[in-house]
C-alpha cells in the first residue's frame, strides 16, 4: 500500500475573501459609499427533449443564460451621479454602463477579482425610508440589470 504525504488532499488551502472587503466601479468611477451588494445569479435552465427510437432515454440541452437584477444599497450622499442616470433612462437615453464589482484582499485595498457586469441599466431606484425616530444613516437602493457577466481573477505577480 503506497503512502503519500499528499493522499486525502483536494488542494492547497486558500484564503477566504470577506463580504464586506468590497468596491463598486461604475464606468472607470469609484463608488465608495456602498455598503451592500445583493448576490449575483446565472442560471442556465435545461431543455429537456425525448430522442425519436431512443426509448425512456431523455436528453438535457443547455437553455438560455439567464441573469438576476443586482441590488447595491448606499448611504445617502449630495452626489447626483446614480440619480442623473437614472433619470436619463427614465427619458429614453439608452444609457447602459459597465459596472465592476471589485473583491478585495484582507488588507481592504488590493483587487482579488472583479466581477463585470456589461450593458447595465438601472430598473429601480428606491430612496431612503425618512424617520424622524431614525439616528441611523439614510441608506437608499439601486436595481440592476444586465446582459453578460464576467469574473477576472487577479494573480499574483500579474
Amino acid at each position: 500500500m503506497a503512502t503519500s504525504s499528499t493522499a486525502g488532499q483536494v488542494g492547497s488551502p486558500k484564503d477566504l475573501y470577506r463580504a464586506g472587503n468590497f468596491a463598486v466601479v461604475i464606468d472607470n468611477v469609484m463608488y465608495a459609499s456602498f455598503v451592500g451588494c445583493s448576490s449575483i445569479k446565472m442560471e442556465m435552465p435545461a431543455i429537456c427533449y425525448r430522442e425519436a427510437g431512443a426509448g425512456q432515454i431523455v436528453r438535457n440541452l443547455p437553455g438560455r443564460t439567464e441573469y438576476s437584477t443586482v441590488t447595491f444599497t448606499q448611504g445617502l450622499t449630495d452626489s447626483q451621479d446614480l440619480y442623473t442616470w437614472a433619470n436619463n433612462l427614465l427619458r429614453g437615453m439608452d444609457d447602459k454602463r459597465t459596472v465592476s464589482i471589485l473583491q478585495l484582499k484582507s488588507d481592504g485595498i488590493t483587487e482579488a477579482q472583479r466581477t463585470i457586469l456589461s450593458n447595465a441599466r438601472i430598473v429601480s431606484f428606491c430612496t431612503p425610508d425618512y424617520d424622524a425616530m431614525k439616528q441611523g444613516v439614510a441608506i437608499e437602493s439601486l436595481t440592476l440589470s444586465f446582459e453578460s457577466l464576467e469574473r477576472v481573477v487577479r494573480r499574483e505577480g500579474a
